[in-house]
């Protein structure tokens, strides 16, 4: 008793230095806390937008500014890797799959996102879940585009309707492809994910789009990629790989 006594009237003694201490540790556990709930969410976001995927392959810039524009859609690829350097990877013995994205274009701040009938049969989202079309088809012709659920819910879009697209990605845009109509024929399931804020084309549409506005990007070889590398390291382990990069205005870029 005698000790509780004397300990009690040593931190009486020290009250400001005790509130202080106290209130500084709650404060560390707090922001501890706080850390781990985002990294919880933002790891959790991440594999809601895209599943099955453990491999992103772009042009030389950051990791971070890599994983933001192409899978989060925040933000703009710098450079693009040629056509050449996606065949390479795809064509790889270890790479199982490979959808290649061109980025450059939008509609109405939308983006545009360049792309090949792997995208509808490979992408995965929420624990692998595929994607799936509302209403209509994936794009079949040139001039067919397939729109995002948020963008059709925003812009009140249907099947057929005749879209044209501008060059960039800002909301604002100072060239419109006016040479080329666009007609919807298909509108995809909501994801609650990024993919839902896109229109999505065919990589022949994109080499069009440029070839009639000054912009020389000749064969599809200024594409970005998206691969998925499957290796034999274990007998029943896959990994996985994922590489997205946009298509340059007039000059090509190898990664």
């Amino acid at each position: 008793m005698v000790s509780i006594y004397l300990s009690w009237k040593s931190l009486g003694s020290r009250f400001q230095t005790v509130v202080l201490t106290v209130a500084t540790i709650a404060i560390s556990v707090f922001l501890f806390l706080s850390v781990e709930r985002i990294r919880a969410a933002a790891q959790q976001s991440f594999e809601r937008s895209i599943s099955g995927i453990d491999l992103i392959v772009g042009a030389r810039t950051s990791p971070l500014h890599l994983l933001l524009f192409s899978a989060f859609q925040i933000g703009d690829p710098t450079h693009s890797i040629s056509f050449g350097t996606y065949e390479r990877y795809r064509q790889h013995p270890d790479v199982a799959w490979a959808i290649p994205l061109s980025y450059g274009d939008s509609y109405r701040g939308f983006r545009v996102i360049g792309t090949d009938e792997s995208f509808f049969r490979h992408m995965r989202y929420a624990g692998h879940r595929q994607l799936a079309l509302q209403k209509g088809q994936a794009f079949q012709q040139m001039e067919d585009i397939v729109v995002g659920a948020q963008v059709a819910s925003a812009l009140k879009i249907g099947l057929g309707e005749i879209l044209h697209l501008s060059h960039g990605g800002g909301e604002v845009s100072f060239h419109v492809h006016d040479h080329i109509e666009f007609r919807v024929v298909g509108i995809l399931e909501p994801t609650a994910t990024p993919l839902d804020r896109a229109l999505y084309i065919s990589l022949a549409a994109v080499n069009a789009l440029h070839q009639e506005s000054s912009e020389p990007i000749g064969e599809p070889d200024q594409q970005s990629s998206e691969l998925n590398d499957h290796t034999q390291a274990h007998e029943h382990e896959h990994a996985h790989s994922h590489g997205i990069d946009e298509r340059p205005p007039s000059t090509e870029n190898n990664q």
